[in-house]
């Protein structure tokens, strides 16, 4: 569009010059005048197509909220989506966590930053209890507790046997 517009306003010019000489009719100069203001609108308005397309774009960027590793993909390229929709499973390869639903009679005994043993086979690993959820479920009668393992390099979702205090 830039292009045909300089190209607009070059002949602009030249049927100007040759209408100021009576070699050609006023309208036809007129005319081309009218193109060039034409094609101007035309570049501003893809102007405006541009930047809205840079923001759309901006705004379909995902940032995760910590450096981690895509497990699972819930959507397809081009899908469209509501905000605050999941789009990937991320999973915190560098700080696991192992997650615990234990009766909430147990409830007491558990407390944050807490030493918990745990157990993968035959080996014993130690962790600390990094948050502990105060709600229990209804239906099953258990609470959540987060336990942060400290040096383990285990694969992420393995089963592990958890030492929980009962006094």
């Amino acid at each position: 569009i830039a292009a045909q517009r300089d190209y607009a306003q070059a002949q602009h010019e030249r049927l100007h010059q040759l209408a100021g000489q009576g070699t050609i009719s006023r309208a036809q100069a007129d005319e081309q005048a009218a193109q060039v203001k034409m094609l101007d609108q035309e570049l501003i308005a893809a102007d405006v197509a541009l930047k809205q397309a840079r923001l759309r774009l901006d705004q379909a960027s995902i940032r995760a909220p910590f450096p981690g590793t895509v497990v699972e993909r819930l959507v397809e390229a081009g899908e469209y989506l509501n905000p605050g929709a999941a789009v990937a499973r991320l999973v915190d390869t560098d700080h696991p966590e192992v997650q615990v639903r234990a009766p909430v009679a147990q409830a007491e005994f558990a407390r944050e930053g807490m030493s918990i043993a745990l157990r993968s086979g035959d080996s014993l690993i130690q962790g600390h209890v990094r948050a502990w959820v105060p709600v229990g479920d209804a239906v099953s009668r258990q609470f959540e507790l987060r336990i942060a393992l400290d040096d383990a390099v285990l694969p992420i979702g393995s089963a592990l046997e958890v030492a929980l205090p009962t006094a």
